[in-house]
């Protein structure tokens, strides 16, 4: 529906729920991709641990320079 009024705003939500998911997917607890299905998606990461600090720190970086650059 954003899409269809603000072209840019719904490209934008899109690209960040999308990120968001993606991240996700790499935690332990992981994404149910396939909703019903009991098919899971998850990585090697815990919430809260160093791994999520390190790429957290990474995307920060990567938008930093996207922005200034």
């Amino acid at each position: 529906m954003l899409f269809a009024w603000i072209p840019v705003v719904g490209i934008a939500y899109f690209i960040g729920y999308a990120s968001h998911l993606f991240t996700d997917s790499l935690t332990k607890a992981g994404v149910n991709w396939f909703y019903p299905s009991r098919f899971k998606i998850h990585g090697p990461l815990h919430t809260g641990g160093i791994g999520e600090a390190v790429i957290f720190l990474l995307f920060v970086l990567i938008t930093i320079v996207k922005i200034f650059l």
